[in-house]
Parts: structure tokens; sequence; C-alpha cells
């Protein structure tokens, strides 16, 4: 890699790992479980995952499809799915499942969330250029 293409690609990596450092800290306060976020990160991910189907609108969302969208074992999904039932994250419908405003509404002024965004918009007007 030449030196002003490494030079880039070292910025660009500082911007995303700031960001993400932004990012995980902002949802361990935010999540109902504090555990470690490697302990509950993937609980997140089927969350997000989860999340995401929803705002297609296309109805609940299938373990099939949640596994598919995540990469994680059937068996893990299945582990995290209960969990997030349990703390009314996500909801069991008879198809699938959906996700919960009510978690949401409960966090809808929260400092924690508008750092994610902001720390989304830095990252986003520092990388704009990036090719």
């Amino acid at each position: 890699m030449k030196k002003s293409k490494l030079a880039e690609r070292r910025r660009a990596s500082v911007v995303v790992s700031k960001m993400m450092l932004t990012l995980n800290r902002a949802m361990m306060k935010g999540y109902v479980r504090r555990d470690n976020i490697g302990n509950i990160y993937p609980e997140i991910i089927v969350a997000a995952a989860i999340r995401a189907h929803d705002a297609r609108r296309r109805g609940p969302i299938s373990i099939k499809r949640i596994v598919k969208r995540t990469g994680l074992p059937r068996t893990s999904v299945n582990r995290f799915l209960k969990l997030l039932v349990e703390y009314e994250v996500v909801a069991k419908s008879d198809d699938g499942y959906v996700a919960c405003d009510g978690f949401l509404q409960a966090r809808k002024d929260a400092v924690y969330f508008r750092h994610m965004i902001a720390a989304i918009r830095a990252a986003a007007s520092l990388l704009r250029d990036y090719k």
C-alpha cells in the first residue's frame, strides 16, 4: 500500500474506531442487561435484525431469516430471542418476531441515543470523501 493510501486508510480506521467505541458504550447504557459488551452484543445484533426487518413492513421475521441475516447459529438465536422477549425488546408473534416499540418509548429521551447519532454523523462527514 502506498504511503498516501496507508495514511488515508489509517485516518479512516481511526474515524470508524471512534464511532464504534461511542456506539458500543452507548448500547451498554441503553440495554437492560449491562454485562460485558461481548456477552450481549449478539443479542443486540438479533434485535437489530428484527428492527431492520420491521422497517421494511414485511410482518414478523422468522428464526430462519434471523439466522440468515445475522450469521449466528440457530441455537444461539433461539437463546437470544428468549432473553429479548423476556426484556420486552421484541415480541413473539404467530409467524415470528417483531420489535417492541415500548422498549424505545421508555428510552425516547435518552442522551446516549443522541450520542450515537452524533458519532454516526461525525463519521459520515469525515468519511464522505474516502474511496
